[in-house]
């Protein structure tokens, strides 16, 4: 099966809240409802950004996948550091394109001057995928729900 890679596009919206709504089950914040209003909001403020970008996995003209990014200056050492934020792909895709849109994020990175790629792992299976792909483990993040 032929899938193809492209730039998300505000025109995309409708779809990328939908696969957000897809991906709620295997995020690590599931417990919460989403809100399909502000997921649209907060993705076309993203999509405006500048320093920000998501690539789109397509099979015919139905979304079934993404990896967001953005760029940051570390605070203290001045190092450009590019950020994955979502980086998912519905179950039956992901064998060989995930990698693909890891790919076009990295050289986009790269081409913006980072000198560093973050990726998030929000599970086991993840972690291996990091490992394997030569990503080192930098920080662990703790939460507390504040009431």
């Amino acid at each position: 099966q032929v899938l193809s890679v492209r730039r998300a596009q505000l025109t995309d919206l409708d779809q990328i809240v939908e696969l957000g709504i897809q991906t709620w089950p295997d995020a690590p914040f599931s417990q919460l409802p989403p809100d399909r209003a502000w997921m649209r909001q907060s993705i076309a403020r993203f999509l405006e950004t500048p320093d920000a970008a998501g690539w789109l996995l397509v099979d015919d003209k139905t979304i079934v996948g993404v990896i967001a990014v953005s760029l940051l200056t570390h605070w203290m050492t001045a190092q450009r550091l590019c950020f994955q934020w979502w980086w998912w792909i519905r179950p039956e895709h992901r064998i060989g394109h995930g990698l693909r849109l890891l790919g076009m994020a990295e050289n986009w990175a790269r081409h913006h001057r980072a000198t560093a790629m973050h990726l998030l792992a929000v599970n086991e299976e993840m972690e291996k995928l990091c490992r394997a792909l030569h990503y080192n483990k930098l920080e662990t993040t703790y939460t507390k729900e504040l009431r």
